[in-house]
């Protein structure tokens, strides 16, 4: 047996609701910040990290002792620094082996050695009495300071474009 349903027939459409006027409206925003404290927090945001993908960059980098870390002994290798240097160029050794994780992402030793070759090919090749680690290692930390420098020039032109002051 099939049921039938009665639906009463009223002729009436739901009517879609009003708009209201109740809405209510943030207040605008109030920045009671000097310049001099406006920048600051530019500069800082900018050296801040970016998100997760910084943090798994530096699970790339070791963090053991440089003396069991077979990467270290292997860039020791290719730069040519003997056995008995280990010591002295260990931190010369980790900046460089830091620098290049972090810029190509990866931790791989044929990776490492090949960006590092690169490095070296750009440059002069260094003097009689130079170290090619010690080289490397000097370029590597000029062009750190040379990003630090450039990122506060970037922001304080910025702010100064913002002023319509004379870098406009």
């Amino acid at each position: 047996m099939s049921e039938n349903i009665a639906t009463p027939k009223t002729g009436i459409v739901n009517p879609t609701p009003a708009p209201t006027t109740d809405t209510v409206q943030a207040a605008p925003e109030v920045e009671a910040d000097s310049k001099v404290e406006q920048l600051q927090k530019l500069s800082d945001a900018e050296n801040e990290p970016k998100g997760p993908n910084q943090s798994e960059i530096d699970t790339l980098i070791p963090s053991d002792p440089y003396y069991t870390d077979p990467l270290f002994y292997q860039v020791a290798n290719y730069l040519g620094v003997a056995q008995s240097e280990w010591d002295s160029a260990k931190d010369a050794l980790s900046d460089i082996v830091d620098f290049t994780i972090r810029e190509i992402k990866d931790n791989r030793p044929s990776e490492v050695l090949n960006f590092i070759r690169s490095i070296e090919r750009s440059l002069e090749k260094p003097g009689w009495d130079e170290k090619r680690y010690k080289h490397i290692h000097a370029y590597i930390k000029l062009g750190l300071s040379k990003q630090a420098i450039s990122r506060s020039m970037e922001a304080f032109k910025k702010q100064r474009v913002e002023e319509g002051g004379a870098f406009s």
